[in-house]
């Protein structure tokens, strides 16, 4: 599907970005055609909102949004649009609150560089996901990971969580020593 063509009013009210429409369509280097509908979506109405397709596996589509709402996070700091940003956030943090734990360990893996750059925010939100006495998303857990194989993973991802928790804890005591 060729991209829809954005307002004359969008341009106008984004004129920083003049260079990355052509023909009155954005032309994002690096973004997936779902990730530019969200990009205009939000330059046009000031609204995240996705638009995939909707596929049988609902695990499936929640790592593409959140592999969506890290890039697009990234692309808000480097293009300076702090409210694209913050709808990213949001959406990271509801996968971090719903997906199994093991599944969003394993998605944010893949972005390093985003989770230092962002670790003062990320980092307490990740802490609270594992501390969560119950997680919306231990029923996921379960399901996704019913071979012994699975939970075997699973219980080592849980207990390094834990003892990243403690060094956490530890870490913020000291700073905290520290500032006295």
């Amino acid at each position: 599907m060729p991209p829809r063509a954005l307002p004359r009013a969008v341009i106008l009210r984004h004129p920083e970005f003049a260079d990355l429409f052509s023909q009155s369509r954005l032309r994002w280097p690096g973004l997936t055609e779902e990730q530019t509908t969200i990009v205009m979506n939000y330059l046009e109405e000031d609204v995240y909102r996705p638009e995939r397709p909707i596929v049988a596996s609902t695990s499936h589509r929640q790592r593409q949004e959140l592999h969506d709402a890290i890039i697009l996070h990234y692309q808000g700091l480097l293009h300076r649009l702090p409210g694209l940003r913050g709808f990213c956030r949001m959406e990271i943090v509801n996968a971090a609150v719903t997906m199994p734990l093991l599944t969003f360990l394993w998605c944010v893996n893949s972005y390093v560089e985003w989770v230092e750059i962002n670790n003062h925010w990320f980092g307490p939100i990740l802490y609270h996901r594992i501390r969560m006495e119950e997680p919306y998303a231990v029923p996921a857990d379960i399901q996704e990971f019913q071979s012994i194989e699975f939970l075997r993973h699973y219980s080592l991802v849980v207990a390094v969580a834990g003892i990243l928790c403690l060094a956490f804890d530890d870490n913020s005591h000291d700073a905290g020593e520290s500032l006295d």
